[in-house]
């Protein structure tokens, strides 16, 4: 779907649009503020004929980067106001004539500013900006205004203006006036006969509206040139938005976003059960371990962290019974004389110095060959070991670095 919709003259919060499906047909049209506007894939922002102007110039061959100053200069005696604030555009299709010159859109740039403004900030920019009267080789004579005052909006090989319609006015506004389609809308269609002096095609203000989307009109180039540009979209950045549009709202993407709507709730659903299926298995895990440690040691009232407590628990018991454990010194050096002789390690390259703080066993002056086997059998009897340069310290596993 493209939205065409009409810059508004004056200031108001109703705008004019006409919508337009992919056969480039009338959908519907209306008035409304910006915010009710329809969703569309592009929206074609139209400048209203008796807002701009067009003017013929002669250029050298200028540069891309240099034709916005080649424009000033040309046009700067031309215009009514300054060039800086007037928005200048050329067509994408102008190739000079043969009298070398091409025509140039002219717009009062704070007023065109504020429109384009306007829409950004509802969320709804214009991918695209054009206007009713482009100079072209058919030449058409559009009745505007209202009934008690007529004008003429002319687009053809002379240019394109707007001008008050009375009298015999027209012969001198309309070059060739028998070869011009003259088009009214419905409610001025019997004035302008009238006054004309001749029949006028009957067309709605939409149906006219709807003719600045087809592509024939397009193509001859997007109007929101130079400083204006950045108030529409640059190529890739217009098919990314369409696609993405057509994707969120299209009748032939619905399958796809049903099926990846459920695919998502079917994920955050599964990820839930599976989380809540873990959840209950860690808690029976410490449940089990609560109650091993309640039941096995009945003294222990608050259980903060079971296993802890429990390898608490059975070095008291084992010291109470005159066993030793892993923390003690007796084994923690028995553990390291098996293990420095399976590595190979010399007699005479035995400690020079042992430490015991109580829990952990420091060697120095030992060096070990193979550091990787040794580690591993010295984890075997439920110690850690870590070798430095010439020390080897040893804990129990998992109560901490050596």
């Amino acid at each position: 779907m493209r939205l065409v919709l009409e810059l508004p003259d004056s200031d108001t919060d109703v705008w004019h649009y006409a919508l337009i499906n992919d056969a480039q047909a009338l959908v519907r049209h209306d008035f409304c503020t910006l915010d009710l506007l329809p969703a569309s894939t592009d929206l074609i922002a139209v400048v209203p004929a008796s807002r701009c102007a067009w003017h013929r110039v002669n250029l050298p061959k200028t540069p891309a980067a240099r034709l916005r100053l080649a424009l000033d200069g040309a046009l700067e005696e031309r215009l009514l106001d300054d060039t800086q604030d007037t928005h200048l555009a050329v067509l994408d299709d102008a190739k000079p004539a043969s009298d070398g010159g091409i025509w140039v859109f002219a717009c009062q740039k704070p007023w065109l500013v504020s429109r384009l403004t306007a829409l950004q900030e509802a969320g709804r920019g214009a991918t695209h900006l054009t206007t009713q009267s482009i100079p072209g080789e058919a030449a058409e004579a559009r009745i505007g205004g209202d009934e008690t005052s007529l004008c003429v909006t002319y687009c053809g090989p002379a240019g394109a203006w707007t001008m008050p319609l009375g009298g015999v006015i027209h012969s001198n506004l309309v070059p060739d006036a028998d070869s011009t389609r003259w088009v009214s809308p419905p409610n001025l269609a019997a004035n302008a006969e009238t006054l004309l002096g001749r029949k006028v095609a009957v067309e709605s203000w939409a149906v006219a509206l709807a003719a600045c989307a087809k592509s024939s009109a397009l193509s001859r180039g997007n109007l929101a040139q130079f400083e204006l540009s950045r108030f529409t979209a640059s190529g890739v950045v217009q098919r990314l938005q369409k696609w993405l549009h057509e994707l969120c709202f299209a009748t032939q993407w619905r399958p796809f976003r049903v099926g990846v709507a459920m695919l998502v709730v079917a994920n955050v659903v599964g990820i839930q059960v599976l989380a809540h299926q873990q959840e209950a298995a860690l808690s029976a895990k410490r449940r089990a371990a609560y109650d091993s440690l309640t039941q096995i040691f009945p003294d222990v009232k608050v259980v903060i962290d079971a296993p802890v407590q429990m390898q608490r628990q059975l070095d008291l018991l084992r010291r109470s019974k005159g066993s030793l454990g892993a923390g003690d010194f007796e084994s923690q050096m028995n553990a390291w004389a098996q293990v420095s002789a399976a590595a190979g390690v010399p007699s005479a390259n035995g400690p020079t110095a042992i430490e015991f703080d109580g829990s952990g066993l420091s060697l120095k002056g030992v060096r070990v060959a193979d550091v990787a086997a040794a580690t591993r059998a010295m984890q075997g009897f439920g110690l850690d070991a870590v070798f430095e340069v010439d020390t080897v310290r040893i804990k129990v596993a998992g109560s901490g670095q050596p």
